[in-house]
Parts: C-alpha cells; structure tokens; sequence
C-alpha cells in the first residue's frame, strides 16, 4: 500500500481528451457563476487514493457542478462494480452537475438532498470511500453519521480542514478527544484534505 505522501507526489492523472475537455468546461463555468470546485491537485490527489487502495463504492457529499465527481469517477472506471454516490442541497446545481455527468449516467447516482437528511436514512448503505466537501459548519455532525455507512478497512476524506478550519472547531476537538488518528495533505499551498483511514 502506498503511504500518502507519495501519492501526493504523484503526477496528474492521464485523461482523455474528452474528459480534460470536460474538466476545462466545468472550470470555465464555475468562474461564471462562482461554484466552489476541487484544485486540480486535490482531485488528482483523492484519484490515486482511490485507485491505489481499490475503492469501489464511493460516496460524496457536495456535488457542486460534479468537478470533483469526475476524478472520483475517473478513478473507479477500471473498476466493473465502481460506483459513486454523489449528494448535492442546491435544486439548480444538481440539475447542472446531471448535465455534466451525463457521460457517467451508469456509474454514478445523483441525490438532490440536503447532506445530513441523507446520511441519516441512508439505511443499509455502505461504502468503501467517503469524501466530504459540503457545509463546513456542519463537518462534525457529517463525520458521525457516514463513519457508521463506512466499510471495513474504508477512507473517510475531507476537504477545506485548512482553509476552512476556523468553521470547522468541533470537529477538531472531537478527533482529539476521542484520540482519532488523522492526516493532512496539503494539497495546495494555502489548503489541504484530512485522511481517515481505518476508522472501523
């Protein structure tokens, strides 16, 4: 198993011409209209993690216009049974990140609903990998509830822990009260995601 650091060390991963045009797509449309994405390094980053440790059932909390979706999904293509679940509150956007998605309609599952409300009748769900990118405020009470959908041996990552930190105290102070081992990747010179793995 490759330890993080190097697969933060590894170079971006090889698309084909219609997915970076895609990709370039999206980045084009979220300076329109001010939709927060993933860097490029952070979803390069959660794409060897993926593939390296051979996640199959992904789940994703804030779709956003489904950038961050595409790496995600990108990275379990070679996988038969691969799928993502991806959850996004805003009406509109989840209608735009469908659109975007289209090309992956078999391999991913839209939920226009608010995160917590899906978590908590999320029933018999489970998955392999869970990446967190949703109300940061709410980061704490999201981590509670999807440790209990994660499988055996399963990720749970979360984005924005530095950038965003400050809206993110509880959540900290849970981990260390609890002695709940972490790491952080700093992705971007400014940010970074924080890694939970064998969290059951």
């Amino acid at each position: 198993m490759t330890s993080l650091d190097q697969l933060h060390q590894k170079p971006a991963p090889q698309f084909s011409e219609a997915t970076l045009t895609l990709l370039a797509h999206l980045k084009s449309e979220r300076l329109k209209i001010n939709t927060p994405n993933v860097s490029d390094n952070t979803g390069g980053f959660l794409f060897h993690l993926i593939q390296d440790r051979r996640y199959r059932h992904i789940l994703e909390l804030g779709t956003a216009n489904g950038y961050s979706s595409i790496y995600l999904l990108e990275a379990i293509l070679p996988e038969k049974s691969g799928h993502l679940m991806t959850i996004e509150i805003q009406r509109d956007t989840y209608m735009r990140a469908k659109t975007n998605l289209h090309t992956y309609r078999d391999r991913v599952t839209l939920v226009c609903s608010n995160a917590t409300e899906f978590l908590k009748s999320a029933g018999d769900l489970r998955f392999d990998f869970i990446f967190i990118d949703a109300l940061k405020t709410a980061t704490l009470e999201h981590f509670l509830i999807a440790r209990k959908l994660l499988s055996s041996g399963g990720t749970i990552v979360v984005d924005d822990v530095v950038k965003f930190g400050n809206k993110m105290p509880d959540f900290y102070e849970y981990l260390e009260k609890n002695s709940i081992k972490y790491s952080i990747i700093m992705t971007d010179e400014d940010d970074g995601v924080m890694v939970l793995e064998w969290l059951c």
